[in-house]
């Protein structure tokens, strides 16, 4: 659920390992443009990585959600068709964003369009610094 960044201390005889949250985690592009909220964060992180299936502890861990949070959105979403069951394992299911969807095929074309858009203008302004340098 969370990022950590991690921290050693080491003495003569023992050596620790501190895991601390990282609460400075940056909202990618696709949510601060529709809403901070555990819909959107899934959506994005599955939008990412949309040619891999995941798990639910890893969709809800790489959303940064809880998974109760997400066994409550799951139900919609396996039912409009925006994520379907591709493999099982024994106990584990693994989903993924479906891209025959025709709302997901437009909430990836807005997706890769934001994409598209910041990085035309974050390399517009580099070169602009390189010819200002």
């Amino acid at each position: 659920m969370y990022n950590y960044d991690t921290v050693l201390f080491q003495n003569e005889t023992f050596k620790y390992q501190l895991y601390l949250p990282n609460t400075t985690m940056e909202k990618t592009l696709f949510v601060k443009f529709l809403g901070d909220s555990p819909k959107i964060r899934v959506l994005d992180m599955l939008i990412t990585g949309r040619d891999l299936d995941y798990s639910i502890s890893d969709i809800a861990e790489q959303a940064e959600i809880g998974r109760a949070t997400f066994y409550r959105m799951m139900d919609e979403l396996l039912k409009n068709k925006i994520i379907i069951l591709t493999r099982k394992f024994g106990n584990i299911q693994l989903y993924k964003i479906n891209l025959n969807n025709e709302f997901v095929k437009g909430l990836v074309k807005l997706y890769d369009h934001i994409t598209k858009v910041a990085s035309d203008k974050e390399i517009k302004r580099q070169k602009e610094r390189l010819v200002l340098a």
